[in-house]
């Protein structure tokens, strides 16, 4: 066999080498590839699925108990309007109950309209109907310790008209928040769902392209040499 013909077969094995390697760097780099990116796609999906399920719940939470809190206030309220009227209707009337039940009806009426208020906005910072409440409840003890029946009667029935105009409005605002939990973290939950199955399937493409498919091809070469 001559030098040249021996030459010529060593670099054709070279170069089957070569794209022997090649190949399998191309292949090993699939399988690195589709690894990670379902690896990740779980581990995102788990980590923020449990810190968004931590989110809704409080929202949740919060909500639900402010509605438990506004519908005592709301009994409160309404026990307060009817001592309110029937010492109205009283002849002669008892100043001191009468007073009392008004000035009990305006720190009910103003505890739910703020609370619902704030319950409903979306600036966490928004101390404006809380402010609004203790004026309007100061200015009522001050009546009160001043005996001033004809200006807590006033007072009253000018925190009953604002109660009756406002009440359905923040009420149905307040419904419209709940849904809108409900189907926000329903969507969420359906994309985390998606993204669990789409990493489950590339970690199950990896585990084909590795034990069937025998990418890298060098270990069909490994292989067989053994």
């Amino acid at each position: 066999m001559s030098i040249q013909s021996q030459t010529k077969r060593i670099e054709n094995k070279n170069s089957t080498a070569t794209a022997e390697t090649n190949k399998a760097f191309f292949q090993s780099s699939i399988v690195i590839i589709v690894t990670i990116i379902g690896g990740l796609t779980l581990f995102v999906s788990w980590i923020s699925q449990n810190y968004f399920r931590e989110v809704w719940r409080d929202e949740r939470l919060y909500l639900e108990k402010t509605q438990y809190l506004i519908q005592i206030e709301n009994v409160k309220s309404a026990i307060w309007q009817i001592q309110f009227n029937l010492e109205g209707q009283k002849i002669p009337q008892n100043k001191e109950l009468y007073m009392s039940s008004a000035y009990g009806l305006i720190r009910a009426v103003t505890n739910i309209l703020a609370w619902e208020e704030v319950r409903i906005s979306d600036d966490s910072n928004n101390i404006t109907p809380i402010e609004a409440k203790n004026f309007t409840q100061e200015n009522a003890r001050s009546l009160l310790d001043k005996g001033d029946l004809n200006g807590l009667i006033k007072l009253a029935a000018f925190a009953i008209v604002v109660n009756n105009r406002y009440q359905s409005q923040l009420d149905a605002k307040y419904f419209d928040k709940m849904a809108n939990s409900e189907e926000k973290a329903s969507a969420w939950n359906t994309g985390f769902l998606y993204c669990y199955v789409f990493g489950t399937l590339l970690l199950c493409v990896r585990s084909v392209l590795v034990n069937i498919c025998l990418w890298p091809s060098m270990l069909c070469v490994k292989k067989n040499s053994q």
